[in-house]
């Protein structure tokens, strides 16, 4: 259904949500760009409430922070869902609040692998992926893509992906296109490197390193022998050359 002309066209959706409804063995959903909204969301989510569905894109519609809280209420009751792809939606109507309803019923949920996040203005967001970090049991990658976040955020998620105290279950983390206000964004993110344990990928494309700071990221690589898939694309101010140069004699890391 992804890329759909049905926009604002009830009886086509009610068409799509009839199918649906008949289809007991239902998975996959991908309705990226499809013009939803609010009120079409929970003709969707409503839908598929006792389906056992285990991959749901959403991305590239309109559901704002109101939409986000029906997603939440949705996810309390589900137990099978694997990968929520939400990114793109209302950039300024998602809002941080939207990522506290959609994290806090995947505290417990038994089987979330992948929440992605990215290209929203959620500003703040970063208590609420603390939270998820700490207590998830299942999820093991989180895509927060061009996100705005700020130094309090990084230092809720990096500091979160430091603690020895949690079944830390996350190996992805993607970061790339946060515009870094200091240098502090980039140390937290260093003793993240070195200190974690889980991580095996981390991208950080085209987040303003330059030749004073990007060894703060190099040095903390050199301490962790577990990540094996790096990027940090987008930076023009690094020279190819040195970054080259690192990884040929990092032979475990695919950059």
């Amino acid at each position: 259904f992804c890329e759909s002309t049905f926009e604002k066209d009830l009886f086509e959706w009610n068409n799509i949500i009839h199918l649906i409804n008949q289809n007991q063995n239902l998975r996959w959903l991908d309705f990226h760009k499809s013009s939803i909204n609010n009120i079409i969301l929970n003709m969707i989510l409503k839908s598929i409430e006792n389906k056992r569905i285990r991959y749901l894109d959403l991305s590239e519609n309109f559901i704002n922070k109101d939409g986000a809280k029906n997603i939440g209420s949705f996810l309390q009751k589900n137990k099978t869902l694997q990968r929520l792809i939400l990114n793109n939606n209302d950039l300024e109507e998602f809002k941080n609040e939207g990522v506290t309803y959609i994290c806090e019923p995947l505290y417990n949920h038994p089987h979330i692998e992948l929440i992605n996040f990215s290209s929203m203005i959620i500003t703040g967001c970063g208590e609420s992926i603390s939270q998820l970090i700490k207590q998830t049991k299942s999820l093991k990658t989180i895509i927060l893509r061009d996100c705005s976040l700020n130094l309090k955020d990084f230092q809720n998620i990096c500091r979160t992906m430091c603690l020895n105290n949690i079944s830390n279950t996350i190996t992805n983390v993607d970061l790339s296109f946060n515009d870094m206000a200091s240098d502090k964004c980039l140390e937290e993110i260093g003793k993240m490197i070195k200190e974690n344990k889980s991580l095996k990928t981390l991208y950080m494309d085209k987040m303003n390193l330059n030749m004073s700071n990007y060894n703060i990221i190099l040095n903390a690589l050199n301490e962790n022998d577990n990540i094996i898939d790096f990027s940090f694309c987008y930076n023009p101010q690094i020279k190819p050359k040195i970054i080259l140069e690192y990884f040929l004699n990092r032979k475990n890391i695919n950059s």
